[in-house]
């Protein structure tokens, strides 16, 4: 006759299934989230590589945050539209709003960011345009605007050094896709700590993450992890041979 379990033995086998089961959920999900970080940092390399390549076309000139007369956010006219145009070696299909599911904008998208880009809802739930946000403070706002205006446009030539210079961070304000401002820069509520903690917080249009790691790119074209405390006003123009005036 077979041996049957009895209840007792049923229940040392799921309290077994259960003790394993919590030993390797934390190793799955740290598992999982190196490799969301390691899928973010591979689109940051491949956007930091599209402002090289600008560069080498355009007269040793970077690519501003925005190529408007006016240097005003825009939907359509700014860093997203050229960088897609120099990766997918096309123009950006209508705008750089994103619409859901559109496989051509994965690049703008980070995979540890659980709110999704979606231009069609710019209510607070959604990202309008990136998960990346370009550091304006080195790149400049935009070409079209007065000399004076600042921050200023620059070329290569006035990088000394280009692996420290950051170009793109992790974006945490949902309507916006620049920085603008040293405040916004040290920002926990403008630049995203997500690649350490997944908890966060909303308020208006900005994600709080409650981590101190952030990604960016830099101007040579690699991507690296970077704690809270890097993230100075010093480290905003780090890399330029000439220090800011203001």
């Amino acid at each position: 006759m077979k041996k049957r379990f009895t209840l007792i033995e049923l229940l040392v086998v799921i309290a077994i299934i259960a003790i394993l089961a919590a030993m390797l959920l934390p190793a799955l999900s740290a598992a999982r989230r190196r490799a969301q970080g390691a899928g973010c940092l591979s689109n940051l390399k491949q956007l930091t590589m599209s402002y090289i390549s600008y560069s080498d076309m355009y007269n040793d000139w970077i690519l501003p945050s925005n190529t408007t007369a006016t240097g005003a956010e825009d939907s359509e006219n700014n860093w997203m539209a050229v960088c897609f145009e120099l990766v997918h070696n096309r123009p950006i299909p209508t705008s750089t709003r994103q619409s859901d599911g559109n496989a051509d904008f994965n690049i703008f998208s980070c995979p540890a960011e659980s709110i999704p880009l979606s231009g069609n809802h710019n209510n607070g739930e959604f990202f309008t345009y990136s998960h990346y946000t370009v550091n304006a403070l080195l790149v400049g706002l935009s070409f079209a605007v007065n000399e004076a205006a600042k921050p200023p446009t620059r070329t290569m030539a006035s990088i000394a050094n280009p692996g420290e210079a950051v170009v793109l961070l992790d974006n945490g304000s949902l309507a916006g896709y620049r920085i603008t401002s040293y405040n916004n820069f040290i920002s926990k509520s403008v630049v995203a700590y997500r690649h350490d903690s997944g908890d966060s917080s909303r308020s208006g249009n900005s994600v709080t993450y409650s981590g101190s790691l952030t990604h960016g790119g830099f101007i040579d074209g690699h991507a690296e992890a970077i704690h809270h405390n890097r993230m100075t006003k010093e480290f905003s123009y780090a890399g330029l041979a000439k220090k800011p005036t203001n």
